[in-house]
């Protein structure tokens, strides 16, 4: 059984239902591929904001915009130096 479900959507269920609006599968293809990337995406902004909270100023929301502002590369490099706190004090 090979689950596809990384967060919050199942993008089998997602392909299939686009097979009802789209004909071509190489396109069906690139639009899960960019879902995926931005969900991904999405994960790291959320990640790396939890990390934020305990050393930067504002609320939940503030730390969250900031993280929306920084690259994919950047949330996901905050995020492993949080983590390797962690592992690693």
């Amino acid at each position: 059984m090979n689950i596809e479900l990384i967060g919050a959507l199942d993008y089998k269920k997602v392909s299939d239902n686009l097979k009802g609006y789209i004909d071509d599968e190489n396109k069906i293809n690139e639009i899960i591929s960019n879902i995926r990337n931005l969900e991904k995406a999405r994960h790291s902004e959320i990640v790396s904001t939890a990390g934020r909270l305990s050393r930067f100023p504002g609320d939940a929301l503030e730390v969250l915009e900031l993280s929306e502002s920084k690259s994919d590369k950047a949330n996901q490099s905050f995020a492993s130096r949080v983590v390797g706190m962690v592992i690693n004090p």
